[in-house]
């Protein structure tokens, strides 16, 4: 059997067919505004991302936590591996939600999306954490004319439950975010995740970013 077909496809993953690109989606209105996104990926997709972040990963030199271990995958996703094969999967996840970023988050005055960052496999083991913070940017200078890039909004998909502690807040509300869905909120908005307590967490990341003109 080819890798790929082991792969469900969105009807035998429980994924509704919406307008929100085949996915099923709820948005919260209320502050903190959120969208989770149920079901998106798979037991088996999930299970070759945990592997390669146990496999390949490297201590998050950025957060400056031991507990703490990141692996960006090879965004290409067009060979036949299992790296590629999972790039595939979170790519039919990430590219519908796009669709909805600047419908959904209105007050972040971007001028237009310029796609995907990366996708990073986290994994936080016991007191690993994530303090309050907002996603970064970067400016850049072309002659007379300044570009902000920054993240415009943030998705993780969380890959396991079997662990306690590690919540997500988002502007000190918690977010609960069932296994194999994803979240997704204004990048902007104060973040944290907090320490895990007993287990490992497993969540993959992507930033949707965008550029304002000054």
């Amino acid at each position: 059997m080819d890798e790929l077909d082991k792969i469900p496809n969105k009807e035998s993953s429980g994924v509704a067919i919406t307008k929100g690109g085949g996915l099923d989606v709820n948005i919260f209105n209320p502050e903190p505004q959120t969208m989770i996104i149920h079901n998106c990926i798979d037991e088996y997709t999930a299970g070759i991302l945990i592997n390669l972040v146990d496999e390949q990963g490297e201590p998050c030199k950025y957060q400056g936590n031991p507990y703490c271990i990141e692996y960006r995958m090879n965004m290409d996703g067009i060979g036949t591996d299992l790296e590629s094969l999972a790039v595939r999967r979170l790519q039919k996840v990430f590219l519908p939600i796009q669709n909805l970023i600047t419908q959904v988050f209105k007050n972040n005055a971007m001028d237009f999306l310029t796609g995907n960052a990366g996708f990073w496999i986290m994994r936080y083991d016991e007191g690993g954490e994530f303090d309050s913070h907002v996603d970064w940017s970067t400016d850049i200078e072309e002659g007379e004319v300044k570009y902000s890039t920054r993240t415009m909004a943030t998705l993780s998909i969380h890959l396991n439950d079997d662990y306690e502690g590690g919540e997500l807040r988002i502007a000190e509300k918690v977010i609960d975010v069932p296994k194999y869905s994803g979240e997704v909120h204004d990048g902007w908005t104060y973040h944290k995740s907090s320490p895990v307590t007993h287990g490992s967490k497993y969540i993959v990341l992507a930033h949707f970013t965008g550029v304002l003109k000054d």
